[in-house]
């Protein structure tokens, strides 16, 4: 078993007994944390194996995350995060595994893109939630998907909404839907009470999905085609130019083809 992160080394302590309290009490709450983790194995995390204090080191042995950064797949856009049928359904997928886990009561505290692995199968899979930081150092925290205040729950939540933004920035949604998904963000953002929930956000992309699905092919919502054909002599035999003659072959090919219109 293996960590993307192996461990967590912090050089100021010696032992629990001889340690300063604050960060006793640091360590402990983190062992306490990673000790719920895997008892539990919440979805959404990787499982946890072990937990080891070893007198200067934090070690936490873990299932590998198998898969690819969600941060990878944003610099060189994969063609699934273009489609926004894919990219929405993914963004779902993300906001459930999220909220299921502050349901559980565990919250990550520094989600972003480097720290969502994306499975074969498209499931999210966040890294790096048991991460250990001297109490002088404060938690670790990435400004770009973090707000400038709030609990590790509320700084999920705006990650959350960056994210659904970096992901809306490439994918092929409509100018409807991309306004119906930015006024979530905001409402998410800013109507009190702030970065309680991420539901409408949830609830605008699904809204979305659902009409990109019922929207009609563009071919077809664009009306019959008129297509011209040519007709090569030599394979098809010599075309009479009569009016009667094209009408003929337009008949066959409509009802062959589908094409509405064809001269000769």
């Amino acid at each position: 078993f293996s960590s993307r992160r192996r461990h967590t080394r912090f050089r100021n302590v010696t032992g629990v007994q001889t340690c300063a309290l604050p960060i006793c009490a640091a360590v402990l709450d983190f062992l306490e944390r990673a000790a719920a983790i895997k008892s539990d194995r919440p979805p959404g995390l990787p499982v946890v194996r072990d937990v080891l204090w070893i007198g200067d080191a934090l070690v936490v042995a873990q299932d590998w995350a198998a898969g690819t950064t969600l941060a990878e797949l944003k610099d060189q856009p994969a063609p699934w995060l273009r489609d926004f049928s894919s990219a929405g359904t993914f963004l779902v997928r993300l906001l459930d595994t999220v909220e299921t886990l502050h349901e559980r009561g565990i919250a990550h505290g520094d989600l972003k893109p480097a720290n969502i692995v994306v499975s074969d199968d498209g499931a999210p899979l966040l890294i790096d939630a048991l991460d250990f930081s001297p109490p002088a150092d404060g938690d670790r925290v990435t400004g770009a998907y973090a707000p400038e205040a709030g609990s590790r729950f509320e700084r999920d939540r705006y990650a959350l909404t960056k994210i659904v933004e970096d992901i809306m920035s490439v994918a092929d949604a409509s100018p409807e839907a991309l306004a119906r998904i930015a006024g979530a963000v905001r409402d998410c953002r800013e109507k009190p009470p702030v970065l309680a929930t991420v539901g409408p956000l949830r609830a605008a992309i699904e809204t979305s999905l659902a009409q990109w699905s019922a929207a009609p092919d563009a071919a077809e919502e664009a009306g019959p085609r008129r297509i011209v054909v040519s007709i090569v002599g030599a394979t098809a035999g010599p075309i009479e130019s009569d009016e009667g003659r094209s009408e003929e072959h337009t008949s066959e090919l409509q009802s062959r083809f589908g094409i509405s219109y064809a001269v000769f």
